[in-house]
Formats: structure tokens, C-alpha cells, sequence
């Protein structure tokens, strides 16, 4: 079991929940497959993060790259891309310009 958690704690979880944080890791899909242990077949998982702006608001992409820069964030990610593909019930929206990307979804079991 990930992170040290006993075997009974894999699919205990009602939900899981990501803000800001993927996009900064080298490899996100290792944090993602312990959440999924973790959560319940039927479960709800949400994840926001970063991109770059859309439409008008692309004129503040380069200040978008430095924070990101800065703040070691990779734009190109794209974490909540597993929610669209591994999940039902998919609600997406984007905030901000759309610079903020914000996805849940219920995820089945891996066997449905």
C-alpha cells in the first residue's frame, strides 16, 4: 500500500481532492494512482490547476509562465486529463481566463 497506509485503507475513500498541486510534481501519475487505491469504486475525485489563459486573455500568458516558472509549475500537465478519461460524470470549467481548470468526476471501478 502507497504512502504507508494499511491495505484496509485502499478503496475506504469517498473522495479525493487535488488544488495546485500536480502541476508541480515531475510525474504526477504516481500521485494520482494512489489516490485512485484509496478511492472507493463510485468515488468522486476533483483536481484544479493551472494552464495557460484562452482566447483574449492570452495576452497575459507570459506572466502566467513566470508565476509558473517561479513556482516550478508545469502549464503543459494537464492532471485533470485522467479525470476525463477514467471517469463518469465528468464536470469541467475554466476560471480566470480560463488560466484556472477545474474537473470532477465519479471514477468507477477499474473493472466496470
Amino acid at each position: 500500500m502507497p504512502l504507508g497506509l494499511p491495505a484496509t485503507a485502499a478503496g475506504q475513500v469517498h473522495a479525493v481532492f487535488s488544488s495546485y498541486a500536480m502541476s508541480v510534481f515531475d510525474d504526477w501519475q504516481p500521485a494520482w494512482d494512489r489516490m485512485r487505491v484509496l478511492l472507493r469504486p463510485g468515488g468522486r475525485a476533483g483536481i484544479v490547476d493551472m494552464q495557460l489563459p484562452l482566447g483574449t486573455y492570452r495576452i497575459f500568458a507570459p506572466l502566467v509562465r513566470f508565476a509558473a516558472t517561479v513556482g516550478g509549475a508545469d502549464l503543459a500537465a494537464r492532471p485533470w486529463a485522467v479525470l476525463e478519461r477514467e471517469g463518469c460524470q465528468v464536470r469541467s470549467a475554466t476560471l480566470r481566463g480560463g488560466h484556472i481548470r477545474v474537473v470532477t468526476a465519479t471514477i468507477p471501478s477499474r473493472t466496470d
